[in-house]
């Protein structure tokens, strides 16, 4: 009798232990930064209310990353029900001029902003296409965020798309003509600082001619 008296009192209390810790583990506040793009009710909702004794949180942070405006999401905890969540949205790095409407993206072609300004350069002469912030814009243009990751420190301000081809404007007023086939966004930069390096000043630089550059 007594064995059995001692059974249930250890299994009291350990299960009131256990509901001790759970409750104390529970996480109560949720702190949010960063988030400027990104709905902080929708982060909140992906949470819920985590316990800390079995959540993992790294599995939480790549649930919250998997929205459109978000590059990555760190959480850290502060004491047992407190944790901080901090979000580093996509940036922009162009400005997408689509008949008048001026739309900022991000390197991986996600739509950030509609009719604000950045100081980036600006692709111009793109055919419409239905867009909304959150949404990529279409494939084909994926290659003109790649030349401009690679030639935005030589100065580029402008990419113009035309029916005779791509032409690059450079903050020192030079055009770059690259044709209507583009080589790769490397090449065409490798090709830019070969001229640049010469030391001449050039108004107009002809790269349309595969392996061939002409500089005027």
């Amino acid at each position: 009798m007594r064995r059995h008296s001692r059974y249930l009192l250890y299994l009291f209390l350990t299960l009131s232990g256990f509901a001790l810790l759970t409750k104390i583990f529970t996480v109560k506040q949720v702190n949010i930064t960063g988030n400027v793009l990104t709905n902080e009710g929708h982060i909140r909702r992906i949470i819920v209310q985590p316990n800390l004794l079995w959540t993992d949180l790294n599995q939480l942070a790549q649930k919250i990353a998997k929205d459109n405006f978000i590059d990555i999401v760190t959480i850290s905890v502060k004491g047992p029900s407190t944790i901080n969540v901090k979000v580093d949205e996509l940036k922009p790095i162009v400005n997408l001029d689509l008949n008048g409407a001026l739309l900022q993206i991000a390197a991986n072609g996600t739509i950030l902003t509609v009719g604000d300004t950045i100081e980036a350069p600006t692709i111009r002469g793109v055919e419409i296409f239905p867009f909304l912030p959150g949404n990529r814009i279409p494939r084909e243009y994926i290659l003109y965020l790649q030349l401009v990751e690679a030639v935005k420190e030589l100065g580029l301000t402008e990419i113009i798309l035309s029916t005779t081809g791509t032409t690059l404007k450079l903050g020192n007023k030079c055009e770059v003509f690259l044709g209507q086939e583009l080589e790769d966004p490397q090449i065409i930069r490798q090709k830019l600082k070969e001229i640049t390096m010469r030391g001449q000043e050039h108004k107009y630089i002809d790269l349309s001619q595969k392996g061939y550059a002409r500089g005027l």
